[in-house]
């Protein structure tokens, strides 16, 4: 695995890792917790596999985010950063072959959405052929056919996704399967970053549960200005911050009901585009293209709903089986 670029990758040397962390270990001169947190390794269709040989035991916690909202965050995120665009190994220079970074999440939602399209329904051919092909050899062999969860048309929509880290990171349930296939379900905690801004406390002690942490007394009002830094960022988490989370521009999707941006459409387009009133979206959380241009963010969010809408029914239905934990409600109300 390997952050320093965005698409996720499986080449990198482990022994540097196994190395720190037989250094850790030895400094605790007993049972030490190692953890490491990564916005990659969840969109990466190799890294479950890489991940069980490092540490077969391991705990998988999954912080998933409102799929419209994350796609908006990490668009801001890069342009504020300046890399979007720049040219990253195996992958073609977004300048080069059509986006303008002037266009805004609208303009990038209208060049990368097709060619995602595109590469899905090129996977899914193939998929259809290959599983055709089986079925055919089974039938001459008397076999039953038996279930392909988890074969190439499924690896292929994955290397589809993996290319943006956009749009395609938050098509969820493609990757969250992806790790189910490889960790018992037990050891994969699905959490929501609704959640995290409504009860930062119930999120970590859920945490501390899952990865057997000792129970710690955490202050209530540190926990929501740490986890809710007001976009602050990752940067702030070791800070000392006045930052209020329900003031935050940014603060993780809304409540679960649709009154704070969360269900309608509408209210998203409003957010997004800056026009939803303070603390709903203007100031850096809007590029300057899209900014009071809320039609046009709205007929893009459209797509993107319909885009990611198959992914987030199989969520919801997950939930509902007790698979994972119920979602919030906006999502119901946004993609049911």
């Amino acid at each position: 695995m390997d952050d320093r670029v965005v698409v996720p990758r499986c080449n990198v040397p482990l022994q540097p890792y196994l190395t720190m962390a037989a250094k850790q270990r030895q400094a605790s001169r007993g049972p030490v917790l190692l953890g490491d947190f990564s916005a990659t390794h969840f969109a990466c269709p190799c890294c479950p596999e890489a991940l069980k040989r490092l540490n077969p035991d391991l705990k998988v916690v999954v912080m998933l985010r409102e799929p419209v909202l994350r796609a908006h965050s990490r668009f801001m995120e890069q342009i504020q950063l300046g890399r979007l665009g720049r040219v990253m190994r195996g992958q073609p220079h977004g300048l080069e072959v059509g986006f303008n970074l002037s266009l805004g999440f609208v303009g990038y939602v209208d060049w990368m959405l097709p060619r995602l399209e595109a590469c899905m329904r090129e996977a899914q051919a193939e998929a259809e052929a290959e599983a055709q092909a089986e079925a055919e050899a089974e039938a001459q062999a008397g076999a039953e056919a038996g279930p392909r969860e988890g074969g190439l048309g499924d690896y292929l929509r994955m290397q589809c996704l993996m290319w943006d880290h956009v749009i395609g990171f938050s098509v969820y349930d493609l990757f969250l399967e992806n790790y189910w296939r490889v960790f018992p379900e037990s050891q994969v905690l699905v959490s929501y970053m609704e959640t995290l801004a409504r009860d930062p406390l119930a999120v970590l002690r859920a945490v501390e549960a899952h990865v057997g942490a000792p129970h710690h007394t955490y202050d209530a009002s540190v926990a929501r200005t740490v986890y809710n830094a007001a976009g602050c960022g990752w940067r702030c988490a070791n800070a000392t911050t006045t930052a209020n989370s329900s003031g935050s521009d940014d603060s993780g999707g809304g409540s679960d009901g649709g009154g704070r941006g969360g269900g309608s459409l509408r209210a998203l387009s409003l957010r997004l585009s800056g026009a939803g009133g303070r603390g709903r979206g203007g100031g850096k959380w809007t590029a300057e293209a899209d900014r009071g241009n809320v039609t046009a963010m709205e007929g893009a969010l459209e797509r993107l709903r319909g885009f990611f809408a198959p992914s987030m029914r199989r969520l919801i239905a997950w939930a509902d089986q007790g698979r994972i934990p119920q979602v919030p409600e906006s999502w119901r109300e946004l993609y049911s």
